[in-house]
């Protein structure tokens, strides 16, 4: 949460906004303005990002850091703390002053506890080589990530940006998308230089051996985050550590050849075997919440908010930070056609006309007539015709506003003029299936956990897959447990999978 004041907002920016100027590089030259600049940028990693609620795994995290940090040599005034953040990107990444953070979604792919300490204590040594301040000092261009995903980020605000200016359609993966809404929220981070990296892995493997770990155990944290990357591909709103922590060749083999030369300290492990490693592991959030809202096929489901809405057949459909958009599929070497649909949150409230009209009077739409009112289903809705030509494109829209519990919703669909008579019907007919969800739609409502298998004496890879039906293919699968596809199990051994599960949601809060 950012503070108010022109002072601390700014200090609040050089921490995780990449507004690094000379202010910001004087504020990280000594250690009381290190405190301060991380101690900022950790509300807002907090407040916007998350923490995962799993106590015990938190614990568990923070443990591992403290021991490491406990072998660091001169910054005895840095106070570290180390937390598992809700990023479905497999990442990791400090702050100044000492906040280290690795994501729910680089756990799940780490086999053991030396893989874990090695990737703390890589972070550990940004924060004392005092990488920041480099890139302070060196302006060095910051990175956004996408920290939340799925219209929960907007029950938060519960208000979006007005319609405004609809602009050109940008391309979105297969979806068009256009600046009506909320921009994705961000977190920036630095993308670290070779130097810095090889520095990380020195100073981050020498405190791993010191603490007692495996400093291979970097390695093979790397090679299973590039095997990861390989098989997904990495998405620019959803940052992966190997986009801010770059690789390259001479480093994984002087990472390796280094291992060997560390001297380690006999500690026995906090966790003694890789069984017990999982076990920590067991229940993560694999991917994106349920609680966000489900994509399934052409429709999205909302739990938490109780509603059902679908676009038309065909449609692709991209679940946003404060919207939901979805636009007809397109070839890849084809031009999108600029239609799309999109779901906001519009208002509190239990008046959609009222509503409506706010919304137009701040908007460069020019209506065909007045507002009019109606239902959907049985849900009070007001709806509106219009075109907009501010955005250069001259565009048809029209929106409707429907009030269901507690909010009033805004479906809008546009096409660019030269589109609307061919797509009129079926942008109109989005804010139709608008509803209440109901007992058939909460099988729709599924999200992935990890959960640990026991894989049977000769029983493959494939085998195990298919018998606990995973929501993970045997490539994912063995990339996450660091193993060939096709091998075979000697002994019984326990196997990280993620699995479908349905989402219940929470109980609504106490009126105490």
């Amino acid at each position: 949460m950012i503070r108010s004041g022109r002072g601390v907002r700014g200090v609040a920016l050089c921490a995780v906004a990449g507004a690094f100027a000379l202010g910001c590089g004087v504020l990280l030259a000594t250690p009381g303005g290190e405190a301060k600049v991380g101690a900022i940028g950790a509300e807002q990693v907090e407040a916007s990002v998350g923490f995962v609620d799993a106590p015990e795994l938190e614990a568990y995290v923070a443990e591992i850091g403290a021991r490491l940090a406990a072998e660091v040599d001169g910054r005895d005034g840095v106070a570290f703390e180390f937390h598992v953040v809700e990023m479905e990107a497999p990442n990791a990444f400090a702050l100044p002053g000492g906040y280290v953070y690795v994501s729910r979604g680089l756990l799940a792919l780490l086999n053991d506890e030396d893989e874990l300490a090695n990737v703390l204590g890589h972070e550990v040594a940004h924060v004392t080589s005092r990488h920041h301040l480099k890139h302070a000092l060196r302006q060095t261009p910051f990175i956004p990530v996408r920290i939340a995903a799925g219209l929960a980020g907007a029950v938060v605000s519960l208000a979006t940006a007005p319609l405004g200016r609809l602009g050109a359609p940008i391309r979105l993966g297969a979806a068009t998308v256009t600046g009506l809404g909320s921009a994705p929220g961000a977190l920036y981070l630095a993308s670290h230089s070779r130097g810095q990296e090889n520095e990380a892995d020195e100073v981050g493997q020498t405190i791993a051996a010191k603490a007692g770990w495996d400093p291979a155990g970097m390695a093979r944290a790397m090679e299973a985050l590039s095997r990861d990357a390989q098989l997904h591909g990495r998405d620019p709103n959803a940052l992966h550590f190997l986009d801010t922590h770059p690789p390259t060749p001479e480093r994984d083999r002087s990472t390796l050849e280094r291992a060997k030369t560390l001297p380690r300290a006999e500690r026995a492990p906090i966790v003694p075997d890789r069984a017990h490693f999982y076990a920590k592991l067991a229940g993560l959030l694999v991917g994106p919440p349920a609680s966000a809202g489900v994509i399934h096929g052409h429709a999205f489901y909302h739990a938490d908010l109780d509603f059902h809405l679908a676009f038309p057949k065909g449609w692709v459909v991209e679940n946003g930070v404060s919207n939901v958009t979805a636009s007809p599929e397109v070839a890849d070497d084809a031009e999108p056609s600029g239609v799309f649909a999109t779901l906001t949150i519009a208002s509190e409230g239990d008046d959609p006309a009222e509503i409506a009209r706010q919304v137009l009077d701040r908007s460069s739409i020019r209506t065909d007539g007045d507002v009019k009112t109606g239902k959907i289903g049985s849900l009070a809705s007001a709806s509106v015709e219009g075109r907009d030509r501010s955005g250069g494109v001259p565009y048809h829209l029209i929106v409707h506003w429907i009030a269901h519990g507690g909010q009033v919703y805004q479906v809008l669909g546009a096409a660019p003029a030269s589109e609307w008579d061919t797509q009129r019907a079926a942008l109109a007919s989005v804010a139709e299936t608008f509803r209440p969800l109901t007992a058939k739609d909460q099988k729709h409502i599924v999200e992935k956990r990890l959960r640990i298998a026991s894989a049977r004496e000769g029983e493959s890879l494939p085998a195990i897959v298919e018998r606990r039906a995973a929501a993970w293919n045997v490539a994912t699968a063995a990339a996450a447990n660091g193993l060939p596809e096709d091998v075979t199990f000697r002994l019984r051994q326990p196997v990280k999978l993620a699995l479908w599960e349905r989402y219940t949601p929470p109980p609504p809060p106490s009126e105490e």
